[in-house]
């Protein structure tokens, strides 16, 4: 390595590049180098053209995908859960579709009415930092926009989690702009960071997932179908 572009011989093992343990050297142009300090346990080399180097140090992204089909059933005070109906007959937690066919599960939300699902994500060995959560639902309507809600709390692998009434760590109401067409999936990202430095082996975020049909930003007089969410996170690698 000559990390002035001179070109030439001499050993790699006591180029001046280096000065620590984990240093890279990484081209930067013809006959040039640059060097890359090493990053955090647990992180990767990934290629970022914005960088000086065109290399960066991260932690992988992943994502969890949940769906929702709850049916029957209740939660305790600040949660609760709505029963799938059949629109147009496509069947729900019910009877399902005609001979043949595949149920489809899914999570109705009435307008004007404040409704929740509730989700558990035990997280995994790995996790960093929850990036987004992204609500895939239809409106068989598509005028205005539904208010979504989403809350988050952690329970450590010894917390009691039947301990008090929890308070959500991050509960927040966003807008979206109803489906593009009736009945017509999409999908609406919540970014989001916070899960009250919840990163222990073993822990638990619990999610309330749901609509605020009573919030002025909710103005789509339709009923919102949740088909369910998914989880983006950030992860070491092992």
């Amino acid at each position: 390595v000559n990390p002035g572009g001179a070109g030439g011989g001499g050993s790699v093992a006591t180029d001046t590049i280096f000065d620590a343990k984990g240093d890279l050297a990484i081209g930067t142009g013809a006959d040039t180098a640059q060097k890359l300090t090493v990053g955090s346990n647990g992180m990767t080399p990934i290629a970022a053209s914005g960088e000086t180097t065109g290399v960066k140090w991260g932690y992988i992204v992943k994502e969890d995908t949940f769906p929702s089909a709850l049916c029957g059933g209740s939660y305790a005070s600040g949660w609760s859960y709505v029963n799938g109906a059949e629109p147009s007959g496509t069947g729900a937690c019910g009877s399902g579709y005609t001979s043949g066919l595949p149920q489809q599960s899914f999570l109705s939300f009435a307008d004007g009415a404040n409704t929740y699902a509730a989700f558990n994500w035990k997280l995994p060995s790995t996790f960093v930092a929850l990036v987004s959560v992204t609500y895939h639902f239809a409106t068989d309507g598509t005028s205005g926009n539904v208010a979504l809600r989403y809350g988050a709390m952690c329970f450590g692998s010894t917390d009691s989690w039947l301990a008090g009434t929890p308070s959500f760590t991050d509960d927040s109401i966003f807008t979206s702009a109803a489906s593009a067409g009736t009945y017509a999936e999409k999908a609406e990202v919540h970014s989001t960071t916070n899960v009250d430095s919840c990163s222990a082996t073993g822990a638990r975020v619990a999610m309330k997932i749901g609509r605020e049909g009573t919030d002025g930003g909710d103005t789509n007089a339709n009923t919102l179908y949740l088909f369910g969410i998914t989880i983006k996170y950030t992860a070491r690698v092992e």
